[in-house]
């Protein structure tokens, strides 16, 4: 018994650099490795068992150090979530990186392209930590993502939503109903602007500009160059 959890580490590391799929492995070795700790509690094998999370443990997460850390979320999240008390550390290590790996994989799927995937991936950290320290990063990064998706455009990751710059910009409403503007660049911003009451419901293209000379529902915005 205890040459099985000695060995096992060692092909869990092999596989991990050969192929990513084998995180299902990686989930049935570590529920062996619960439930065996929880069985046979008083015996010489389970004292290797915490020794075998540790090494499960640094396996699984391989790509956060590879930089890759999309691949690396759903085994922290695992991680996180185990009760056994031999695996006390690496939960606490893994509570840990949890946050940041998500966020992480959120912005990079935004850098590559990818602002739908990257919406569910924020979205998931919002839900997941609504209380992070990071919250107002990942509300910038999901306003850019659609952004992006709203002007078939590449965006780069904005600084967390508050932040502000040395440019002000004043958008004015010149319509009789709310608009609602998302704006993404160096800074990342979401607002409603009020109607205009004395303003028509709609301009004929071009003249909107002229059409209502009244400040009334100005937003002004501050930003940062580019």
């Amino acid at each position: 018994m205890g040459h099985r959890f000695r060995s096992r580490p060692v092909w869990c590391r092999d596989r991990s650099r050969r192929d990513d799929r084998a995180w299902p492995a990686y989930r049935d070795l570590l529920a062996e490795d619960e439930s065996f700790g929880d069985e046979f509690a008083d015996t010489p094998s389970a004292e290797e068992v915490p020794a075998a999370f540790d090494a499960l443990y640094a396996a699984a997460t391989a790509p956060l150090a590879a930089g890759v850390p999309c691949q690396a979320v759903d085994v922290l999240a695992y991680f996180a979530g185990l009760t056994d008390k031999a695996a006390a550390k690496v939960v606490g290590q893994a509570k840990e990186q949890y946050p940041g790996a998500m966020l992480d994989c959120a912005l990079s799927q935004l850098r590559d392209g990818q602002a739908s995937t990257s919406i569910t991936t924020l979205d998931r950290f919002i839900r997941t930590f609504p209380d992070h320290g990071d919250l107002p990063q990942a509300q910038s990064a999901r306003i850019a993502a659609q952004v992006a998706i709203g002007t078939d455009a590449q965006v780069q990751v904005p600084a967390p939503l508050g932040t502000g710059g040395p440019i002000t910009i004043t958008f004015y409403n010149t319509v009789n109903s709310s608009i609602t503007i998302k704006l993404a660049g160096s800074t990342a911003h979401e607002f409603t602007l009020p109607p205009c009451t004395t303003c028509p419901e709609s301009h004929a293209p071009g003249t909107g500009a002229d059409a209502c000379n009244s400040p009334a529902g100005a937003a002004p915005v501050r930003r940062r160059p580019g």
